[in-house]
C-alpha cells in the first residue's frame, strides 16, 4: 500500500479526524488516520514465532473454516450462521428447493441437527481457542496485551452469540438457565448449564478487559497484519461489541455511550449515499467496515466455488444463486422501502421486472436470466461479486461483521430508550437523511415508536448481515410471514416472540450439557397458516 502525501480532515457526525489517503495494490482507495499510518510505518511487527501469535491467527481464521460440523454445503463458518439467522426472519425469503441449503433454518425445525449445531460448534471452538490464549499468555508487554485482547474480545462475542440463541433474554427471564461456560481449552466433556446472568457477567468481564488492554497500547491489529487489520478487534470494535451487549441486555444508556465511544475511536466512517446505491459489501477495505471476515482466493471456502457466502447470497456471482436459489426481500420490508422512494437501499433489490437501474447491462442480463419468474420476487443485489466480476465462481468476497452504521443506530436507540428523545432523533435523522434517504425526517415523542422505527432501519440497513434475528430475540418480536407470498407456503406462518420456537435446541455435540435428554428433543416444525406460540 502507499500513502498519499496530502492529509485531509474528515468531519461529519463523528469527531474530526486527520486522515491520509491510502491506495492498495488492487486499486481500492481508503482513508485511515494519519497517526495510524505513522505507527504502522515505524513500529515492528509482532513476533510471528510466538505461540500466542499463531493461536490468535488460527482462532480468527477458523471463523471461515468449512465442513467443521458436516460435509454439507451450508457448513462454511460464521458467514453461514449469518445466512441461517436471517433466514429465520421475514426478510430473507428464498424458494423451496433441494438447492436451498438453509431451508431448515427457514422452517424453524426443532429436530434438525444442523440449524442447531453450526452456532454451537463454531462458537465453542472459538471459545476453546480463546481460553488457550488467555490461560497461557501473560499480559506483561504490549504484544501480549494485544493478543490477549483479541482472545478476550472474540470469546465475549462467541458467548454472546450462544447465550442469545440458546437461552432467553435476561431482560425478560433474568434467572433463566443459559449455556455451558467452557472451563478449559477443549470442547470435550459434559458440563452444567450456567445461568444467563453468569454468562453475561463473563461476557462483560471479557470485553471490559479487552477494552483496557487495547486502550493504552502502542500496538494495534495492523501490527498483526496491515492488509488484514480489520480481521481483528481494535479498540473501536471492542466498544462496538460492548454497545451490542448492553443493547441486548436493555442497558440503553450504556449502549448509547459505548456506541458513541466506538464512533469516536474507529477510523471507519459512514458510507455515502451515492456509493450505497450500488452493489458492494464485498471488500473489507471499504471505509465503513470496522470488523470483517477476510476471504482470500486461496481459502478453502473460495476454492470450493459453492460452499461460501457469495455462492448463497450474491445474485451477481456464480453458485447456488445462479441455479435459482435467490435470496430475496420479504414483502413487509419491500413495502417499507417502497414507501420511502428516495431511500437508496431500495436499490439493494431488483424491481418487479427482475432488473435494476443501478446495474450495468451485463449485470441486468445475468440477474434477469437467472431469476426472472423465480418463486420469490426482489432478489438482492446488495452483495456484489468478487472484484465485481459478473458470474464469477471465484467467490472470495469478504464478509462484514461490524459496520459503523450500526453504531449510529445503537446510539439512537439507546438515547431514545433512556429518555433523551431529542438527541435520539438528531442521531437517527442525521444518519438516515444524510447517508441513505434525503427525504427522511422522522418525528415522535414516544420512545417505543422511535425504537420501532430504528428496528425497521436496522432491517433495511443490515439485510443479509445476521443481525435482524438478534433484534427479534432481544425484544421478543414476532416473526410474521402469514400473508407473505414471497415465502414458500410451507413456511408461511407466525412465530410468537419469546416462544420456545425462537430458541435453538441443545445439540448432541461436544460440549454436552449435563442432565439433558437429547433423545427427547422435539422433531416437529411450526404449523403453516397460523400462529405458533
Amino acid at each position: 500500500m502507499t500513502a498519499a502525501a496530502a492529509a485531509v480532515a474528515l468531519s461529519g457526525y463523528a469527531q474530526s479526524v486527520e486522515v491520509v489517503q491510502v491506495k492498495y495494490s488492487d486499486g481500492v482507495i481508503d482513508y485511515i488516520p494519519a497517526e495510524e499510518v505513522a505507527r504502522i510505518s515505524i513500529s515492528k511487527s509482532l513476533d510471528s514465532e510466538s505461540p500466542a501469535f499463531n493461536k490468535v491467527i488460527t482462532m480468527f481464521g477458523r471463523l471461515k473454516e468449512i465442513f467443521l460440523v458436516s460435509s454439507n454445503h451450508f457448513d462454511f463458518g460464521y458467514p453461514a450462521i449469518m445466512i441461517g439467522l436471517d433466514s429465520q426472519t421475514e426478510d430473507m425469503a428464498a424458494p423451496e428447493s433441494g438447492y436451498n441449503w438453509f431451508s431448515a433454518w427457514s422452517s424453524f425445525s426443532k429436530g434438525n441437527v444442523w440449524n442447531n449445531a453450526l452456532m454451537w460448534r463454531y462458537m465453542y471452538n472459538a471459545i476453546a481457542s480463546a481460553n488457550d490464549v488467555i490461560a497461557n499468555t501473560d499480559t506483561d508487554n504490549d504484544e501480549n496485551k494485544l493478543l490477549v485482547a483479541q482472545a478476550r474480545g472474540l470469546r465475549s462475542w462467541a458467548y454472546w452469540n450462544l447465550v442469545q440463541t440458546y437461552a432467553p433474554n435476561p431482560a425478560f427471564v433474568p434467572d433463566a438457565k443459559g449455556i455451558v461456560i467452557l472451563p478449559g481449552t477443549t470442547t470435550e466433556g459434559t458440563y452444567p448449564e450456567a445461568s444467563v446472568r453468569d454468562v453475561y457477567a463473563l461476557i462483560t468481564e471479557d470485553i471490559d478487559q479487552a477494552i483496557e488492554l487495547l486502550g493504552n497500547n502502542e500496538l494495534a491489529p495492523a501490527n498483526l497484519d496491515v492488509p488484514d487489520a480489520k480481521r481483528y478487534i481494535d479498540l473501536g470494535v471492542a466498544y462496538g461489541l460492548r454497545a451490542r451487549y448492553n443493547l441486548t441486555q436493555h442497558k440503553y444508556a450504556e449502549a448509547a455511550a459505548d456506541a458513541r465511544h466506538a464512533i469516536e475511536t474507529t477510523s471507519a466512517r459512514l458510507l455515502q449515499r451515492a456509493a450505497a446505491a450500488y452493489p458492494g459489501f464485498n471488500d473489507s477495505k471499504l471505509g465503513n467496515w470496522m470488523w470483517s471476515i477476510i476471504v482470500r482466493p486461496t481459502d478453502a471456502a473460495a476454492i470450493s466455488g459453492i460452499a461460501n457466502f457469495s455462492s448463497m447470497v450474491s445474485s451477481l456471482s456464480y453458485g447456488y444463486t445462479a441455479v435459482g436459489i435467490s435470496r430475496c426481500c420479504g414483502t413487509d420490508l419491500h413495502n417499507y422501502l417502497e414507501q420511502n422512494p428516495d431511500d437508496v437501499r431500495r436499490n439493494w433489490f431488483v424491481d418487479d421486472s427482475w432488473e435494476s437501474h443501478v446495474l450495468t447491462e451485463s449485470q441486468n442480463r445475468y440477474v434477469n436470466s437467472n431469476f426472472n419468474g423465480s418463486a420469490c420476487k426482489w432478489p438482492n443485489i446488495k452483495f456484489d461479486a468478487y472484484l465485481s466480476k459478473v458470474g464469477t465462481n471465484d467467490n472470495a468476497a469478504d464478509v462484514p461483521l461490524m459496520r459503523v452504521e450500526e453504531m449510529y443506530l445503537i446510539e439512537a436507540e439507546g438515547l431514545a430508550m433512556s429518555g433523551r428523545i431529542a438527541e435520539a432523533l438528531d442521531v437517527l435523522n442525521s444518519f438516515v437523511h444524510d447517508y441513505r434517504n434525503a427525504s427522511y425526517d422522522f418525528t415522535s415523542i414516544d420512545p417505543a415508536e422511535i425504537q420501532n422505527e430504528i428496528i425497521w432501519q436496522r432491517r433495511a440497513e443490515f439485510w443479509g448481515e445476521g443481525l435482524a434475528f438478534f433484534d427479534k430475540l432481544r425484544l421478543q418480536l414476532d416473526v410474521n410471514r402469514l400473508e407473505d407470498e414471497n415465502w414458500p407456503e410451507n413456511v408461511r406462518y407466525g412465530i410468537r416472540g419469546g416462544s420456545d420456537w425462537m430458541r435453538y435446541n441443545y445439540v448432541q455435540l461436544q460440549p454436552f450439557v449435563e442432565g439433558v435428554d437429547y433423545e427427547a428433543i422435539s422433531t416437529v416444525t411450526p404449523a403453516p397458516g397460523e400462529w405458533n406460540d
